[in-house]
């Protein structure tokens, strides 16, 4: 395979190099999966005069068609922010990947992210690299725990009894058969349709992984998995279709909704037309926003809701436009509401955003961007005010609710500080950066200035 295509989310690049036939199969590729996954637009598409220019859009991941691999990665990590659209030297790259896989752990794997970070000593440096390792990590352990084996029932012609005879097949089909028995037996066996989805994800990733650890950990799964039989993606994925999960296997819950997201991506299960075709893409997004949601929870210590009902803009019973806010918590006799904004506010600079900037004589009267006044949009703003408002009049509140809104970023970590502010409507604005790098705790991830009087959260 060549040289794979990296490009960056919501970017345009031109690629001279793809016929008009690649172009039209990887079209279809992203056409079917936007089907498959009932999406209102392609996560990609071919723009131009000529039909050259590759746009995407929120999706990170893979789209593989035939010889051709398109790697689209996450637009925060400012070192990749550059004037060309393509990706500098893969040095760069592991580290956006050690990011984006320390997200993913969070958001979809937070009972393992808090240990198991500081092994990446050698960064994945593709989606293939990544994806293998997030599987193994997940499965093995579980594997290591006891293979998951079930009793089958089967039905042949023996030798020998074994288990039960089949008396009505024995004397119709075997009648002059002295040599054969109808049997019908249990038998306790790992060839089970969870684990042969398993094995057919391993062997997958297997084939495409350079990622020295995620490699170890498949060929670990697989070696446990050596008396499960080997069938295509299609079977495995069939085969799976109707399991219903019970506690003796809920433990492999994870690991199973990965393998088969991405087994669903190969060709043949979308129907994209080219049987080598494999797209997984993920939204960047609902990533961050599950992310945030972690955040949250662990550092507040407290269960946090996510898309709750605040309100109804109008006094009808039907078409009240009811308004729900992306998370809603409280801290002792405090009220928060938050609202995650997937925007490289900070781009290109290591601090985070300030409100009062302006006011600094040594601050760059060239060089305004980073003050959130010029940032924010009033809309975002007057969102959450309203929010506030609405749960303020429900809830009879004596103080307006504090109010957060939590954007991610990529600087040095002792500038990722919250900034507040006042509202017209008297709440506490917290402008919230959210380090989307490894941390110790998955709370460390959001700060608040340390001058603050009241204690708003854990350390």
């Amino acid at each position: 395979m060549a040289q794979p295509i990296r490009i960056l989310e919501w970017s345009r690049v031109a690629l001279q190099e793809l016929t008009e036939e690649t172009r039209a199969e990887i079209d279809r590729a992203a056409e079917a999966w936007r089907r498959h996954n009932h999406l209102p637009a392609s996560p990609l598409s071919f723009a131009g005069y000529d039909g050259n220019q590759l746009c995407t859009r929120q999706y990170v991941g893979v789209v593989e068609v035939n010889d051709v691999l398109i790697e689209i990665y996450p637009k925060l990590d400012s070192a990749l922010i550059e004037a060309s659209d393509r990706l500098p030297p893969s040095t760069n790259v592991g580290s956006v990947m050690r990011n984006l896989l320390w997200i993913l752990e969070v958001a979809d794997y937070r009972d393992l992210a808090e240990a198991q970070t500081a092994h990446l000593e050698e960064a994945p440096t593709s989606f293939f690299d990544l994806f293998a390792f997030l599987l193994g990590k997940n499965l093995l352990p579980e594997l290591e725990r006891g293979v998951a084996h079930t009793y089958l029932t089967l039905e042949d012609d023996l030798t020998a009894v074994r288990g039960r005879i089949r008396l009505v097949e024995q004397v119709t089909r075997n009648w002059n058969r002295f040599d054969r028995v109808r049997c019908a037996w249990d038998e306790f066996t790992p060839n089970t349709a969870m684990n042969r989805l398993f094995k057919c994800a391993c062997r997958f990733l297997s084939q495409r992984v350079d990622y020295s650890e995620a490699s170890r950990l498949l060929l670990s799964c697989e070696a446990l998995l050596a008396e499960v039989e080997d069938v295509p993606a299609v079977t495995a994925l069939r085969d799976v279709m109707y399991l219903r999960f019970d506690r003796s296997v809920e433990r492999f819950r994870t690991a199973f909704d990965l393998a088969r997201r991405l087994l669903a991506g190969i060709g043949h299960d979308l129907g994209g037309g080219s049987a080598k075709t494999f797209v997984f893409l993920l939204d960047m997004n609902r990533v961050f926003e599950k992310y945030v949601h972690a955040v949250l929870e662990s550092h507040f210590d407290t269960d946090v809701e996510e898309q709750v009902p605040v309100g109804d803009l109008l006094r009808i019973r039907k078409g009240a436009m009811r308004q729900k806010a992306d998370y809603f918590w409280q801290q002792s006799s405090k009220c928060w509401i938050g609202d995650a904004k997937y925007k490289h506010l900070a781009k290109g600079h290591p601090h985070a955003l300030q409100f009062n900037e302006l006011d600094d004589p040594s601050n760059e009267a060239d060089d305004p961007e980073r003050l959130a006044g010029h940032i924010l949009s009033p809309d975002d703003i007057r969102q959450l005010t309203v929010y506030a408002e609405l749960v303020k009049r429900r809830d009879r509140l004596a103080a307006t609710p504090e109010l957060m809104l939590l954007y991610p970023f990529v600087g040095l970590e002792s500038e990722c500080v919250a900034d507040k502010v006042t509202t017209w409507n008297g709440s506490n604005f917290w402008l919230m950066p959210v380090l989307v790098k490894a941390q110790a705790s998955v709370g460390n991830a959001i700060r608040f200035p340390v001058v603050e009087d009241v204690v708003v959260g854990s350390p």
